[in-house]
């Protein structure tokens, strides 16, 4: 269809399109790359890109489910409701300017008046979200957008959602190249790094914290010379633990003074209305399996 990408996989053959994925960063992880995705850091996806960890399994997220089952209606949808052609998806795409970008279509999209063939992207979107596509899509998918424009060197891509399951909106996003040249900077550094094996900086994301966790997961028991700029790290954390502790004795001290007034009864109506209770509750039986994990803390040596 263009000379611009060449399809590697078919989406109907899930494990060899989940394999191939590994090969370089797909649409829907291209906000990743400016930090503007909310569910996944740069560390994170670094580690599944070098296969320390897998992907987040979303089989089960009620969400992901019902989007998938949807996919073909809010499709038909857009195409009835705008009369324009539409044209099957499902293929993974890759860059033949840039191989380590990769996407895989929703659809395809056309008119007579704006051209052939460009990229279709749909979305269910919870009531709760519909106002975020108020001016257009939200800036993450605006990016998921702009790397199939990059994949598919097309001048625009089209963004349809169903929100709250009643309202259908839609608009086309016109390529912004100032945006498609920092994603291809950024796109090129991320990947470099995966090549060297050179994992960028966690942030304070839980996706960080798992990430580092699962490509270090024992210790080697050497002993290493850190740089100096991780003193503040360390003085940070130190300080953290004082101030947790500090906070820790507040909240028991003030359990203990309303279990101390309440005594036997279960329930306390204070003042301005609101309920304490203290109610007794059993906690069934049960064995721990044994678990491991690297504990990190922060000493000073004796003599120090």
């Amino acid at each position: 269809m263009s000379d611009a990408f060449e399809v590697i996989a078919d989406a109907r053959d899930e494990a060899n399109w989940l394999e191939l994925r590994k090969l370089g960063v797909g649409a829907s992880e291209a906000a990743t790359l400016l930090g503007a995705n909310p569910w996944k850091s740069q560390l994170q996806l670094y580690a599944e890109k070098i296969a320390a960890v897998e992907p987040d399994d979303l089989s089960d997220n009620e969400a992901v489910q019902w989007g998938k089952r949807l996919e073909a209606v809010i499709i038909d949808a857009y195409r009835d409701r705008t009369g324009r052609f539409v044209d099957a998806g499902g293929k993974l795409l890759r860059s033949t300017r840039y191989p380590w970008a990769l996407c895989t279509l929703d659809a395809w999209t056309a008119t007579e008046e704006l051209g052939p063939y460009w990229p279709l992207e749909a979305k269910a979107v919870g009531l709760a979200k519909g106002g975020e596509w108020v001016d257009g899509p939200p800036e993450h998918y605006r990016i998921q957008m702009m790397w199939q424009m990059l994949v598919t060197n097309k001048p625009r891509a089209t963004g349809v959602a169903l929100i709250g399951g009643q309202k259908l909106v839609w608009c086309d996003v016109e390529r912004d190249e100032t945006l498609v040249r920092k994603l291809v900077y950024h796109g090129e550094e991320f990947w470099a790094r995966v090549q060297r094996r050179e994992p960028p900086s966690p942030d304070g994301s839980d996706g960080s914290r798992r990430a580092i966790h699962a490509m270090f997961p024992d210790d080697d028991g050497e002993t290493i010379v850190l740089p100096g700029v991780l003193l503040d790290a360390a003085d940070e954390l130190e300080t953290i633990k004082l101030e947790e502790k500090a906070l820790y004795l507040r909240k028991v001290r003030a359990e203990n003074d309303l279990k101390m007034a309440l005594g036997p009864a279960e329930r306390g109506a204070l003042p301005d209305g609101r309920i304490v209770s203290w109610k007794t509750q059993v906690r069934k039986a049960y064995q721990v399996t044994e678990t491991k994990n690297r504990v990190l803390r922060v000493t000073i040596p004796k003599g120090k």
